[in-house]
């Protein structure tokens, strides 16, 4: 079970960077107001450190079982 969550998680860390990528070019074309983009880049990376933080946790579960 805990690989396949990990897996699932480790996808979803791509697409963040993918979101991240997408925010960054929406700024340098003007599409998107720069503050905005930067506040939506701080919860990127706040939500980039919980994942980190679960595929952590669920890599420690493994190894006890």
């Amino acid at each position: 079970m805990g690989q396949v969550n990990s897996y699932h998680l480790r996808i979803s860390q791509g697409s963040l960077k993918e979101l991240e990528t997408h925010l960054i070019i929406a700024e340098r074309t003007g599409v998107a107001d720069e503050q905005e983009v930067k506040q939506l880049l701080e919860r990127c990376e706040s939500v980039g450190k919980l994942l980190r933080l679960l595929i952590r946790k669920l890599g420690e579960a493994q190894s006890s079982d």
